[in-house]
C-alpha cells in the first residue's frame, strides 16, 4: 500500500516500524522490534485509545467539537483537556481538576513545534505526532521541517497542486488536511477538494491545474459532481480506483456527471456493497 512510511531509523540508530491496517490507519508502532504502543479507531481520523507497551488502554479520547482532536482524555483516574487553536494544533493540555498546564506548545508556520514535553499524541493541525516528529495525517505522514508530506498524494493529480508533496497548497496558516482529499469531478477539467480551516468547519477548494478558488467562484457553466473519496469503512481499492478514473474521465474532456456515472460503472467491483462515495451535490 502506497503513502504509508513503515519504518524508520532515528539519528540516534533508533529502528521505529509501524503497522498500517487495511484502511491506512496507523494502529502500532515498534522501537527496536519491540511493541512501543498502538491505536484503536472509531473510524478513519478519530484514534478513541492508545494501548501501552504491555497492550493495556492506558488513554481515552473523547470528542466534542471537533472530529479530528479530542476534546479531552482520560488516563486512570486523570481527566486531561485539550485546548487546541482554530486548526485544531493543540496548544495546552490541561489537568482538569487542578488547571495545572502539562503541555504547553507552539508551532511555526508549517508546525515545527517548541515548548514542553507532550503527556499525549495529538499535535499540529490536530495530526499524530510520531517519534521523530513527523504528523500523521490519515493515510500520509507530514514533515514539519522540510514542509512537506513524505510521500506522494494518493490521489495523485487529482488533488488539485501539481506538487504531490506540497501540504495544503502551501498555505498552512489558512489550510489544514487532516484525512488527505476528497475530490468533486467536475466540467472543462476542474476538480474540487475538501479542506478543513478550523477546528469545526471544511469549506471546498477548486482548480483547473492553474488557478485555485473556492467553489462559490467557479467559472459560469462549471457543474461540480461528487464528491468522491475515502469514507468510513471504504475499501482503499475503490478510492484509488475513484480517483484514477476521475482523473482519466475528466482529461478526455467529458462532463462531470459523464465522468461521475464512469467512475460508478469502472468501479463497481472495488466499490461493492455501495461503500463508493459517489452522491449528488
Amino acid at each position: 500500500m502506497f503513502s504509508n512510511l513503515r519504518a524508520q531509523t532515528l539519528t540516534d540508530g533508533t529502528a521505529i516500524e509501524y503497522t498500517i491496517d487495511p484502511t491506512d490507519r496507523r494502529i502500532a508502532s515498534f522501537t527496536d522490534g519491540a511493541f512501543d504502543h498502538g491505536f484503536v479507531y472509531r473510524d478513519d481520523l478519530q484514534p478513541i485509545a492508545r494501548l501501552d507497551a504491555s497492550n493495556a488502554v492506558d488513554q481515552r479520547y473523547v470528542y466534542g467539537t471537533s472530529d479530528h482532536v479530542p476534546d479531552y482524555l482520560t488516563q486512570g483516574s486523570t481527566t486531561l483537556a485539550y485546548v487546541a487553536d482554530i486548526r485544531g494544533s493543540v496548544r495546552l493540555v490541561v489537568d482538569a481538576a487542578t488547571g495545572a498546564v502539562l503541555q504547553r506548545t507552539d508551532y511555526s508556520p508549517f508546525g515545527i513545534a517548541t515548548g514542553t514535553a507532550a503527556v499525549q499524541p495529538f499535535g499540529f493541525d490536530g495530526g499524530l505526532v510520531g517519534p521523530d516528529g513527523a504528523v500523521r495525517f490519515g493515510a500520509r505522514d507530514y514533515d514539519p521541517v522540510t514542509g512537506r508530506w513524505t510521500d506522494k498524494d494518493p490521489t495523485r493529480f487529482s488533488g488539485a497542486d501539481t506538487n504531490l508533496y506540497g501540504y495544503v497548497m502551501e498555505a498552512p496558516v489558512n489550510l489544514v488536511d487532516p484525512a488527505g482529499a476528497r475530490i468533486q469531478v467536475c466540467d472543462k477539467s476542474w476538480f474540487c477538494f475538501e479542506t478543513r480551516i478550523s477546528s469545526d468547519r471544511v469549506i471546498w477548494v477548486c482548480s483547473n491545474g492553474s488557478d485555485v478558488v473556492p467553489i462559490s467562484a467557479l467559472p459560469p457553466g462549471v457543474d461540480c459532481h461528487g464528491p468522491i473519496g475515502p469514507t468510513r469503512g471504504q475499501n482503499p481499492e475503490c478510492y484509488r480506483c475513484q480517483q484514477s478514473e476521475a482523473t482519466r474521465c475528466v482529461s478526455s474532456g467529458r462532463s462531470g456527471r459523464e465522468c461521475v456515472e464512469h467512475v460508478q460503472e469502472e468501479c463497481s467491483e472495488e466499490c461493492w456493497e455501495g461503500t463508493c462515495a459517489l452522491r449528488a451535490r
